[in-house]
């Protein structure tokens, strides 16, 4: 597993990635390098979620740059360009980064993609 080959995806799927524009979540608060969203209440067996209660992420200095560009306006090929240019990598392992690392705040559902029809 741990040595399996990485797939590529095909062109169109790629593309529609990186014109896709994220956006992060409306709830969440961003102070210093922390993201912080709330959790909604629940009552369990076993465990139970107070009002109130939150959730919160410490981002690197990448993380933090990817973050504030995550305004829904923004595509994903820009923040990857601006990404390259900002830590001097190549545009190759800007990409790979930038969306590895927005796969993981999307299943964290702390970003969403925004996609323009058509």
């Amino acid at each position: 597993m741990w040595f399996r080959k990485r797939k590529t995806l095909p062109p169109e799927v790629r593309e529609k990635i990186l014109a896709s524009k994220p956006i992060r979540r409306a709830d969440s608060t961003l102070n210093r390098s922390r993201v912080t969203i709330p959790i909604a209440p629940r009552r369990g067996f076993l465990f139970r979620i107070p009002e109130g209660a939150t959730k919160t992420f410490e981002l690197d200095a990448m993380g933090l740059f990817v973050w504030t560009r995550c305004d829904g306006e923004t595509t994903v090929e820009q923040i990857v360009e601006e990404f390259a240019e900002n830590f001097a990598i190549d545009r190759h392992r800007a990409e790979a980064s930038t969306l590895e690392f927005l796969n993981l705040l999307a299943g964290r559902a702390l970003v969403a993609r925004k996609v323009e029809p058509g």
